[in-house]
């Protein structure tokens, strides 16, 4: 026992104080170290049922009463809430700003001089009202700069690609044919072509240029029924499906993309991995029912990762975590919420007569 305190005893050099090396002993039990016990930062989740905490981010099942559903959406319904105030409150801002605008140049179509984007984490864009104030010389010039370019489109915008006295007319009807007259003029098209460049070169976002020049999204994107060979107005630059980016099934099985290895599927179920591929390239509504479909549990804390449905669909984790987030809610939906527009025009009623259909613009 005296070579072990000897042993143990410190050693003393001319910088710091060293502890010798303790040699075993069976005889000897050190004493571990004690651990500290992590204190939870965030307060546990609550089960519905019963209202008992339940931890873990994994872990959707209660063990007391074995239920299901969890309070997870407290917070989240929370957070939508601040989030749909704060962008009201931001829209009515963008709103005075633009007709303070029309006020001062005696122009009502400068109402529509303002960015109406506002993302949840990125805040408000707000990119036309900080080109037009600013550094607060040269507004004048900016705001004349724009008002003929939305005059001129909204002008084109009511021109169509037939001549209405031209149009045939059966059973006393007029018939234009597929798209029921709604395509526009070539003329539209080239003013759009040649000024949204000019507009992203000014630093405006996509939806502040479509409130100067008065297109949608389809108009750029959509493949024509009546023009099938023209394919889309703009060539896409993000995308892996869309620019051919992605993993075929052999890569894909090679990979490690979780500890459930996910990827296992390419190999065992190589078709129905490739129907999934397929079919999410078929369009946007067929894109989510085919993430929802992945989404899809096979038990309480089992699903598909990210990383595997992405290299499958070519999707980016924010459009599968909205996915995600709206089965969440929905009980486990796996149709797609309805367009905004169609809730737009659902809840505006018919046009009358002498209402501008340009105010929004049509593929």
């Amino acid at each position: 026992m005296g070579d072990v305190a000897a042993a143990s005893s410190d050693v003393k050099t001319r910088s710091r104080t060293v502890r010798a090396t303790r040699p075993y002993s069976p005889d000897i039990r050190w004493a571990a170290k004690p651990r500290k016990k992590k204190v939870a930062r965030t307060p546990a989740n609550s089960c519905k049922n019963c209202g008992s905490p339940v931890r873990g981010a994994r872990n959707l099942l209660c063990k007391p009463c074995l239920h299901a559903s969890l309070d997870v959406g407290y917070k989240e319904k929370q957070s939508t809430q601040a989030h749909e105030e704060d962008k009201k409150r931001y829209l009515e801002e963008a709103r005075s700003f633009a007709s303070s605008l029309a006020k001062v140049y005696n122009d009502p179509s400068a109402e529509r001089l303002f960015c109406p984007d506002y993302r949840p984490v990125r805040g408000p864009c707000a990119c036309m009202q900080k080109y037009l104030v600013g550094n607060g010389e040269g507004r004048d010039h900016r705001v004349q700069s724009l008002l003929p370019l939305l005059h001129e489109a909204q002008k084109l915008c009511k021109q169509k690609c037939y001549n209405w006295n031209e149009v045939k007319r059966v059973n006393g009807v007029q018939t234009v044919g597929l798209g029921n007259g709604q395509k526009h003029s070539e003329q539209f098209e080239q003013f759009v072509a040649q000024h949204r460049p000019r507009l992203r070169e000014l630093r405006l976002c996509e939806r502040a240029t479509q409130r100067v020049l008065f297109y949608s999204n389809n108009f750029l994107h959509r493949c024509l029924k009546t023009e099938p060979n023209k394919g889309r107005r703009v060539q896409r630059v993000k995308g892996k499906a869309a620019l051919g980016r992605l993993k075929t099934l052999e890569e894909m099985a090679s990979e490690t993309c979780c500890q459930q290895r996910c990827v296992a599927l390419a190999r065992r179920y190589a078709t129905l991995v490739e129907q999934w591929r397929e079919r999410s390239q078929m369009g946007q509504t067929e894109n989510r029912r085919v993430l929802a479909e992945m989404l899809t549990p096979s038990g309480p804390n089992s699903t598909n990762c990210y990383k595997f449905i992405s290299w499958v669909t070519g999707c980016s984790f924010t459009t599968i975590a909205r996915v995600s987030k709206q089965m969440l809610l929905t009980g486990g939906d796996r149709e797609p919420p309805p367009h905004g527009l169609k809730k737009f025009w659902n809840d505006k009623g018919p046009l009358l007569d002498g209402d501008d259909g340009c105010q929004q613009a049509a593929p």
